[in-house]
Parts: structure tokens; sequence; C-alpha cells
């Protein structure tokens, strides 16, 4: 599971997986974790990695960059607001990231019925709120609160990668 501060560690833990032909998973939050994000990776099955899918970390602003322990983009700290309950929003996109990691885990298991693997895309979205004074403009791609995205689609983002992940032909 990649659950790094930023998304380059996401796209390097993804690499790592692939060397050792593992799947991964990575959960990432949005500024004041009004929405979140889960992608996961599962080797030889045709499937963009995070850095043929999302591009190598710098390309998307959604996601905080940096490693801010009050999930906030802000250079003045001070002036950050108090969140109460951003746990609670925390925790309610990590639950799905958990669902659909023992879906994973077990999805060779004889007679196992994945929770979520059948009908989450390999990168969803989760929205805490649809409130903009929370999460600004960005937060209009959401319909409502506590949407669970399940129609997006990634590809290859790469022209390097050719309908197969270009570090899973490199480790081969």
């Amino acid at each position: 599971m990649g659950c790094a501060d930023n998304r380059g560690a996401d796209v390097y833990a993804n690499r790592i997986s692939i060397y050792y032909g593992a799947a991964f998973l990575s959960v990432g939050f949005w500024e004041r974790a009004y929405a979140g994000e889960i992608f996961y990776h599962i080797p030889d099955r045709g499937m963009p990695c995070y850095a043929c899918a999302l591009g190598e970390g710098t390309e998307l602003s959604a996601r905080v960059q940096a490693n801010h322990h009050v999930y906030s983009n802000q250079e003045n700290i001070e002036g950050v607001r108090f969140e109460p309950g951003i746990s609670v929003d925390i925790n309610f996109i990590t639950c799905i990231g958990v669902k659909l990691c023992l879906d994973i885990l077990n999805m060779t298991e004889p007679g196992y019925r994945p929770r979520l693997l059948n009908d989450l895309k390999q990168y969803t979205l989760v929205c805490n709120t649809s409130d903009p004074e929370i999460g600004g403009e960005m937060v209009e791609i959401f319909s409502y609160p506590l949407q669970v995205t399940t129609s997006l689609k990634v590809g290859f983002h790469s022209e390097k990668c050719t309908g197969q992940c270009r570090y899973e032909i490199k480790d081969h």
C-alpha cells in the first residue's frame, strides 16, 4: 500500500511493487481531506501503473504535494483554521481503500466474493463535501457529498506505454 504524502513517493512505491510482482494500492487526500483518491495496479493485467496513468507525480494539482501535517498547501500555517472532523473525512476514504485492499489480497482465494473490486475502477475519487468554501473550485467535479466515483477510467499517460505498463516491460 502506498499512503505517502505525495505523488512522487506513490510512483516510486508502485515501481517497487512491479519489481516484486505485487499488487499496489494508493490512498491519497486532497486539500483538507475534502476529497481523496484511490488507485490500484495489479501486475500482468494490462493496467497502467501509477506513473503510466497519472504521470510522474507533478502534473496533477488537486492532491497536496508537500508534507503538511495540517493537510493544507497554504504557506502561512498560522492562518489555517482548525478543521473539526478531518479525521472522520480521512477515515471514510481510508475505509474504502482498506476494503479494496482486502479484495485485492483475496482475489485468488476460492469462494471469496469481492466487496468493491468488481465495482470500482482503477482510479476512484471520493468526495467528503461539495461545498466550494471548503474545497474551492475543484469541488465542482462532484455531484453530491460523499460521492464515490465509479465511472473514471485511466489510460496510458505516456507515449512510452503502448498498451502495457513500461515498467512491467522493463522488468521482464
